[in-house]
């Protein structure tokens, strides 16, 4: 059959009627940051911002143009996912250069994506486009394809994108760096792949610089991360549930197997490439574990089974494709069709809008507040602003000696007109919902008096005249 590339359409449009139709996850970040910064907040002195800047920055000219509006943040993210998923066959077709098996492997990547979490827009599903991007440049090198450097180049300045989206995603450049290294390519080859990402990194770093942000980048975004939160109880969660670790058997005993069963194919370059991206997407994960945070991971995993299962003959192909077909129904896609279909979007429901129209009304035409314990889109959703300097209530940011006194000494000179406090839930001291940064709230307690209950358990404080 001629134009086999036209079958990709079948299956965008059956991915796309799956996000349509599955629970969509409206994270308050991914207005709140974007929100803020078009509201001229710093990304780092005046917020806690802990991701490079790339994807907020983005999210702040859209939602400039279109309006802060959660079908704004849909169809960005969907159009993300299906150039994702359309890369994904252009990837395979470098693996395997058969059109049947890049279908297959897109196919897969269309059935499971969703189903994994894979229905909303964070930094994990943000890198994916420029990841997929960066190795099939690679694979384009190794195939050399058109100009090797120019090759090369491009592969740099994907990896880069996806390095400033999130900034553990810079692992993949480095797989991709040591790889050049072992492979004994030239320094001026393995020069002009650094210089990609470094060009973009060079132009980021000089424009914080300017604004006199490096010393917050750094600290946000490297430092606290790797020797500040992982102290804090709560911040490292890598025990997946017991179903989470059937699911993940079933995406990876499969491909160890048919490795095993086909070693051969290790000694082709692409492959082992394939398996080193495969382990960092793994090794990014951390500190938490959930399939969100997997969906970097997902690309190999689908990639190698459609060159794997070329491998076998037909029959056996089918069988292992039918088992784990059948195996995905009770653990992967009947949990999320029961619990998600049809589902209002989570964050931007109607319970929010009804709570966002109750803040709105009991501030009146105030703009300033601080939200405690409430997520940030209801910023965004009563047209506020907290005082800078800015930060979520998670126990990571605030318990690092001396944080809280340096936000509530920035605050003094501007006051918020109103707090609304949510009262801690039952749980460990550090849990989401139960954390209280216990300097703030005695400052509030000292500068503002209690008004009214909102609602149960959220409490409205007014400044003190």
């Amino acid at each position: 059959m001629k134009n086999w590339h036209l079958l990709i359409i079948p299956l965008l449009v059956l991915q796309l009627l799956l996000l349509i139709n599955l629970q969509f996850t409206a994270w308050p970040e991914m207005f709140s940051y974007a929100y803020l910064k078009n509201n001229g907040f710093l990304m780092y002195r005046d917020i806690i911002h802990p991701y490079p800047p790339l994807l907020s920055v983005s999210l702040a000219y859209i939602y400039k143009i279109f309006g802060y509006k959660i079908e704004v943040l849909q169809i960005i993210t969907w159009v993300l996912i299906l150039f994702s998923s359309t890369l994904v066959y252009f990837n395979s077709l470098k693996l395997t250069s058969k059109s049947k098996v890049a279908l297959f492997a897109t196919g897969l990547y269309v059935l499971l994506q969703p189903f994994l979490d894979g229905d909303m827009l964070w930094f994990d599903i943000a890198i994916v486009l420029p990841i997929l991007s960066g190795v099939y440049f690679s694979f384009r090198w190794i195939n050399k394809e058109g100009g090797v450097n120019y090759n090369l180049f491009l592969a740099g300045l994907s990896f880069g994108v996806a390095s400033l989206i999130k900034q553990t995603a810079g692992i993949f450049a480095l797989v991709f760096l040591l790889y050049l290294l072992f492979t004994k390519t030239n320094v001026k080859r393995v020069a002009v792949f650094v210089s990609g990402t470094a060009l973009l990194w060079i132009v980021f770093l000089a424009r914080i610089a300017q604004e006199k942000q490096l010393g917050e980048f750094w600290n946000w975004t490297i430092y606290s991360p790797l020797f500040q939160w992982k102290n804090f109880p709560g911040y490292v969660q890598m025990s997946p549930t017991n179903h989470q670790l059937a699911v993940l058997a079933l995406l990876i005993v499969p491909v160890l197997v048919l490795l095993v069963l086909k070693r051969k194919i290790l000694s082709d370059k692409k492959i082992q490439l394939s398996l080193f991206f495969l382990l960092a997407g793994l090794v990014a994960i951390y500190p938490r574990f959930s399939f969100f945070h997997f969906q970097p991971s997902l690309i190999f995993f689908v990639l190698l089974y459609g060159v794997l299962l070329q491998k076998l003959n037909l029959k056996l192909s089918i069988a292992v494709f039918s088992v784990f077909l059948l195996l995905s129904v009770p653990l992967i896609f009947r949990p999320v069709l029961t619990n998600d279909w049809k589902k209002e979007p989570r964050f931007y429901g109607k319970d929010e809008v009804k709570m966002a129209r109750s803040i709105r009304e009991s501030i009146g035409d105030s703009k300033n507040i601080f939200l405690l314990g409430l997520p940030s889109q209801y910023y965004v959703m009563t047209n506020t602003i907290p005082p800078k300097p800015w930060t979520d209530n998670f126990g990571w940011y605030l318990e690092i000696p001396g944080v809280q006194e340096d936000i509530i000494s920035r605050w003094d000179n501007h006051k918020p007109d109103y707090i609304l406090w949510r009262v801690p839930s039952n749980g460990n001291w550090f849990d989401h919902g139960t954390y209280q940064p216990k300097i703030i709230v005695n400052w509030m307690l000292n500068n503002y008096t209690w008004m009214k209950e909102l609602t149960p358990g959220v409490w409205v404080w007014e400044k003190n005249k």
